[in-house]
């Protein structure tokens, strides 16, 4: 089997993936497609879409990046690079912020301690 038949299946998988409704699925089918294949390089703008819309916005901006080490002008690229780092930022923040969690007391306070799962 020669590269683009290669290419071909990755894109027929990410695109049933992608019809099916699972973005984030079939991104990596794109991503390897525009890897392997030049001709097919569009398709790592599709899989930075795609990582884009289901919530990997360190995936989207991995794929949006690789989009502009090729094409440093792709406005498209450009957005969604700004937009999936602000997201990713966002949800690493929201990830390691624990300031509502109440302290846990220290094991020797002397109270009566309950178990987590079961009954006392």
């Amino acid at each position: 089997m020669d590269i683009q038949q290669k290419a071909n299946q990755l894109i027929e998988r990410g695109n049933e993936l992608h019809n099916a409704g699972d973005k984030v699925a079939a991104a990596p089918y794109y991503r390897e497609a525009a890897e392997i294949f030049e001709p097919y390089a569009s398709f790592m703008l599709v899989a930075a879409d795609s990582y884009a819309a289901g919530g990997k916005h360190r995936d989207a901006a991995a794929a949006y990046q690789l989009v502009l080490d090729s094409h440093p002008d792709h406005d498209q690229a450009i957005a969604g690079l700004k937009k999936s780092r602000k997201a990713a930022d966002k949800q690493a923040r929201k990830n390691s912020d624990l300031s509502d969690l109440a302290p846990v007391p220290a094991a020797d306070d002397g109270r009566k301690r309950r178990k987590l799962f079961g009954r006392r």
